[in-house]
């Protein structure tokens, strides 16, 4: 019998032990809300700025092999005051773009204009964009690789649109 508890109890310990592993392996994005400090620590990365649109991007959303997600559907390239921007459109009371990174980036940002938003990464740090705080930009980089970067919001009423630009990665 007192084997049987100490197997039950270590096999108890050993998940934990890689509950607790797993867990914090996932949150280890730094944050930078600065972006000449982003690209201070990062490398090799490329922007993307929405001013040239991709002949095909109406069709498979993609640019540079970056995928762009709506929950509506294809987001779309649209003219502002300041330039073209991507918009992803609000379906119901639900903002939700997903945009897929290549494989192998450590590093992903943009300038976000539509307040408040929920900015996260694949590997589990995320901000909130707030326009009290006055910064549109918001990057990560990781040591683990960034799959996605997700901004989301799911209130208030009416909830606004995404709009973001210079997505940069690498």
């Amino acid at each position: 019998m007192r084997r049987i508890t100490r197997l039950v109890f270590s096999t108890v310990s050993l998940l934990l032990l890689c509950l607790v592993a797993g867990s914090q392996a996932r949150v280890n994005a730094t944050v930078f809300r600065d972006r000449a400090a982003f690209n201070a620590a990062s490398q090799n990365l490329s922007t993307i700025d929405f001013e040239t649109e991709p002949a095909n991007f109406s069709r498979d959303s993609t640019i540079d092999g970056v995928f762009f997600q709506n929950i509506s559907g294809l987001p779309d390239i649209v003219a502002t005051s300041t330039g073209k921007v991507l918009l992803g459109r609000t379906v119901g009371e639900i903002t939700l773009v997903i945009i897929h990174l290549p494989p192998g980036t450590t590093a992903a940002g943009c300038d976000q204009f539509s307040s408040p938003m929920k900015v996260a990464v694949s590997t589990g740090g995320s901000v909130t964009m707030m326009q009290a705080d006055g910064s549109t930009f918001v990057g990560f980089v990781s040591a683990s690789p960034i799959k996605t970067l997700t901004v989301t919001l799911d209130f208030p009423e009416p909830t606004p649109d995404a709009l973001l630009d210079n997505l940069s990665y690498g």
